[in-house]
């Protein structure tokens, strides 16, 4: 002891971080390309498994009792087909020669007059129906009645319509909460649309059968009339024939009044058909001014959005220019005023082109829903309902056109004929009067027979076709009464309720964790740049295997701590790893050698805060150093709150206190050797502040004489955050070692103590990992958590 006066020699240098270095930083030129860290994710799904499973549950079972709680509704279907093409008869004038669906769904929605027959139809089986339910004719309130334009409104949101275009099927589905009421519309729906659509196509060949009832009484009045005067002529007259010449003109006459009076009757009908036509084209007028302003709309809106593309796309090839000089502008964009105007001015198009697209969209729409010429509507805007296109509106005018053509060549037929009447009329004044009447009412009786004849003939074709239209419409498939509701879909609920609450919890997790500040595994240690020097693991398994669990222990006549495994159990895995920062620290030690240092070792065993396990670190890494062959010097200089001579059932004192304060010497003080190569100095008991002590002269001189006598002098002080004692003996320890406890130090503590230490020229060497439970954590991967798995196998 004899070296113990004398003082430091020279300065004291900062070893280099001991143990494991964290990884290079990210921004690094030698860094591989940042990729998911799946580890850390997993170990965050593990520390946050009941916050995941608790919120999975509650979201579930909210979502459960949300959807038990929702009305069940039912839907049925039935299925019709629509002929493309339908024949027309001569006297038939149809505006479906070739239906589109899309009018056909423009029919089934927004026609009046076939709701209004559905409801009817809905009526009326309610009221032969007994105990069954319609909310369809439910009042309107308490104090208003069910009324027609309700029940419309409540219809059309019951009701939907979707077409298969190439088969030409329309689907008529209805949802309701009564499973009978959506089978008893959509079935009412399919009827009244497959008579309404018969209607539609009987319209033109009732219009002709009507024609040809009324010429048909026409015709019988006028045989009637003739018979009459036929009758009376005879009576009051005796038949006289003047000559084969006065007959024949006589019978010419007569040809010329039959042949003018036929194309009388056909221009009759040809006027007829053409009043027909020009109806339906002042119907179909309004619908084609509606379906032309959509499509000019829409027209309209596809130039601007296609103008918008162009501008965009030119923007687009300015900001690559840039983008292709430097690669980093993307995403940085406000570095150059330019690209980052070129970036507001497309951004600014994009959202107008959104807007646009909306509007163009629901133009499409209206546009097929007035039965434009887009082809693709979803209503007829007539008011019945039926939908009229531009071809339709041509080919009625073509046809008008036609009509009348034909119409004026019968006039003029007419008009060639009367003249040739007035010819005769001086031919005939030779003949005898009885002559030409007996001739005119030969030919007339046997004009109208004829002509009576041919319109019984083509009334009885135009029945028979009347009555074999049966529309265009055809019911493929009926409504059956559904027995499962289509909503709430209670599995698919709760699949989707379990995965928002996976989401949520997961969410709620990594929240915690990014709040979460304490240390959980030696990674987190290193991902924060510090060096870990080892990992320690938990002790009360082995303590209650090893010790039934007692603090305590006898060993040659002294109560030592059950902790100190190097003394008591040198097979324990748990010494295993303080040899691992035994190595690390005379790898240290080595490296200074090298660079021309002194070889002994000063080190400081500090915490950021009382019980992280600093004592228990210090004594074991003292034994387990000592039991290598090194001579080591504890120093307990924890004078405030001592734990040294407890572990090691010693007295407290005198100490470290009473050297330094001159009151007595360190060979009187200096315990026996624990075990070989190991001496402790206790703390003793201060009579003045134990930072005067630790900063006098006589700690440095101690220090020095200390380093000349043993191989390594290891320093337990109080933590750095509950005392200055550490900030001041750290300047003269060769490494300064801090203990950080699992679960327990948190980030802010660690950072404060390396802020403090800092401030005073001192790094932290590096960082041991107390209390690591690597049984729970698992995720650790560099093999300084040795865990109870791998423990040294038994001899006899």
């Amino acid at each position: 002891m004899n070296n113990m006066s004398q003082g430091l020699t020279h300065p004291r240098k900062q070893a280099e971080k001991i143990g494991v270095q964290s990884p290079p930083p990210p921004n690094s030129e030698n860094s591989e390309e940042s990729t998911l860290d799946l580890g850390a994710v997993w170990t965050t799904i593990k520390r946050s498994k009941w916050i995941i499973l608790g919120t999975c549950v509650l979201v579930t079972a909210l979502t459960a009792g949300i959807t038990m709680m929702m009305p069940k509704v039912y839907e049925a279907s039935t299925v019709v087909s629509i002929e493309r093409e339908s024949p027309v008869s001569p006297q038939m004038v149809s505006m479906n020669d070739q239906r589109d669906l899309g009018s056909e769904i423009g029919i089934l929605q927004n026609s009046g007059e076939l709701a209004r027959r559905v409801i009817s139809t809905v009526q009326n089986v309610a009221d032969t129906t007994q105990g069954a339910q319609f909310t369809l004719l439910a009042p309107v309130s308490e104090e208003e009645p069910f009324t027609q334009q309700a029940g419309i409104s409540r219809l059309r949101e019951m009701t939907s319509f979707t077409t298969d275009q190439q088969q030409g099927l329309i689907h008529i589905r209805v949802s309701s909460q009564h499973p009978k009421e959506a089978a008893v519309i959509a079935n009412a729906y399919a009827k009244q649309y497959r008579l309404y659509s018969q209607e539609m196509a009987r319209e033109g060949v009732t219009a002709a059968r009507k024609f040809l009832e009324e010429q048909l009484e026409k015709r019988k009045d006028s045989i009637r009339s003739v018979e009459n005067e036929w009758e009376q002529f005879a009576r009051s007259n005796s038949l006289v024939t003047e000559g084969t010449d006065g007959q024949n003109v006589a019978q010419q006459y007569v040809e010329i009044q039959s042949r003018r009076d036929a194309l009388e009757f056909q221009l009759e009908q040809e006027k007829r058909t053409l009043s027909v036509l020009e109806e339906k084209l002042q119907k179909a007028k309004p619908n084609l001014r509606s379906s032309v302003l959509k499509e000019q709309e829409v027209q309209s809106l596809r130039t601007q959005i296609q103008a918008l593309e162009d501008q965009i796309a030119k923007l687009k090839a300015s900001a690559e220019q840039y983008y292709i000089n430097d690669s980093t502008l993307r995403g940085n964009e406000s570095r150059v005023p330019e690209l980052a105007e070129i970036k507001r001015r497309i951004e600014g198009f994009e959202s107008r082109k959104v807007e646009l697209t909306e509007q163009l969209v629901e133009a499409a729409e209206e546009a097929g829903g007035t039965g434009g010429s887009t082809g693709g509507g979803t209503g007829g805007g007539t008011a019945d309902g039926t939908g009229t296109s531009i071809g339709q509106v041509g080919t009625l005018k073509q046809r008008i056109q036609e009509q009348k053509t034909l119409v004026e060549q019968l006039k003029a037929q007419i008009q060639s004929l009367k003249e040739r009447e007035s010819e005769y009329q001086s031919r005939l004044s030779d003949i005898p009067q009885q002559s030409i009447r007996r001739e005119q009412l030969n030919r007339r009786l046997s004009q109208s027979e004829e002509f009576y004849n041919e319109i019984a003939k083509e009334l009885q074709r135009t029945v028979v076709t009347e009555e074999s239209e049966l529309g265009y419409v055809k019911v493929m498939q009926s409504a059956a009464v559904p027995t499962l509701p289509v909503s709430p879909n209670v599995k698919r609920n709760i699949i989707l309720g379990l995965l928002l609450g996976l989401g949520m919890g997961m969410g709620l997790g990594f929240l915690r964790q990014s709040m979460d500040w304490q240390i959980y595994e030696p990674n987190d240690i290193q991902s924060k740049g510090y060096s870990l020097v080892g990992v320690i693991p938990k002790m009360d398994q082995e303590i209650k295997k090893a010790f039934n669990g007692d603090d305590l222990i006898d060993v040659e006549g002294r109560n030592v701590s059950t902790r100190l495994f190097p003394l008591l159990n040198p097979w324990s895995p748990i010494t295993e790893n303080y040899r691992l920062v035994r190595a690390n620290l005379q790898f240290s030690a080595a490296k200074g050698q090298r660079e021309g240092e002194q070889s002994s070792q000063t080190i400081m065993v500090t915490s950021p805060e009382p019980g992280d396990g600093k004592t228990t670190t210090a004594v074991n890494l003292a034994l387990t150093i000592a039991l290598s062959g090194r001579k080591v010097l504890i120093i307990d200089a924890d004078m405030r709150r001592p734990n040294m001579h407890k572990m090691l059932g010693i007295e407290r004192g005198p100490g470290l206190a009473q050297v330094l304060a001159g009151n007595a010497g360190v060979e009187t003080i200096l315990k026996d050797e624990i075990i070989d190569g190991l001496h402790v100095l206790p703390a003793g008991v201060p009579d003045i502040p134990t930072t005067e002590l630790l900063d006098s002269e006589r700690m440095r001189e101690f220090l020095a004489s200390a380093e000349g006598l043993y191989d390594v002098v290891i320093i337990d002080t109080p933590p750095v955050l509950a005392a200055t004692d550490p900030v001041v003996v750290a300047p003269y320890c060769s490494a300064v070692l801090v203990v950080a406890a699992a679960n327990k130090t948190d980030f802010r503590a660690l950072s404060q103590v390396r802020s403090t230490l800092d401030a005073v020229g001192v790094d932290i060497g590096g960082i041991i990992f107390n209390r690591y439970d690597s049984t729970q954590a698992g995720s650790y991967e560099y093999g300084y958590g040795y865990n109870y798995n791998y423990d040294y196998v038994p001899t006899e």
